[in-house]
């Protein structure tokens, strides 16, 4: 396919992660300026599993750029799965703090939490849409 008749989905890999961030950044402040008035333990949860959620996707972002390289991947192999291994129980510590402390909302913790794969599913929702509408309008337009 030349790139004139490229769809959205096949362009979709093309930059995606940095949409997401952008996306997904947009929407914590949305969600954090909606969830200020439903309480202070309201906009904790948004605040701390939006955090989680940005934090651990740009996280994975940097470890996917190491790892795609392969002169940096000799060097920063230990890092790597140290830092791959030392998230989960970090993260496990902080959720516990949090919602044993009383200091959230856990519905929002978790509406937070899936700020980033929300916004993800929805721009490849939204790629699908326009390329069947794109294919759609050159279908009527032979006719």
């Amino acid at each position: 396919m030349n790139g004139r008749n490229r769809g959205e989905v096949d362009r979709f890999h093309i930059g995606v992660a940095g949409r997401v961030a952008r996306w997904s950044l947009a929407a914590w402040a949305a969600a954090m300026l909606g969830t200020i008035a439903a309480g202070p333990r309201a906009a904790a949860g948004m605040a701390v599993g939006g955090a989680l959620s940005l934090g651990l996707f740009s996280l994975h972002r940097v470890l996917v750029a190491t790892c795609v390289r392969p002169e940096h991947w000799r060097k920063w192999r230990v890092v790597f799965w140290s830092v791959w291994v030392l998230k989960w129980p970090a993260v496990g510590t902080l959720l516990y703090l949090v919602v044993k402390g009383g200091w959230v909302a856990p519905m929002w913790l978790c509406a937070g939490v899936a700020l980033v794969p929300g916004v993800a599913t929805a721009l490849a929702v939204k790629a699908l849409i326009a390329d069947g509408l794109r294919e759609r309008a050159v279908l009527d337009a032979g006719r």
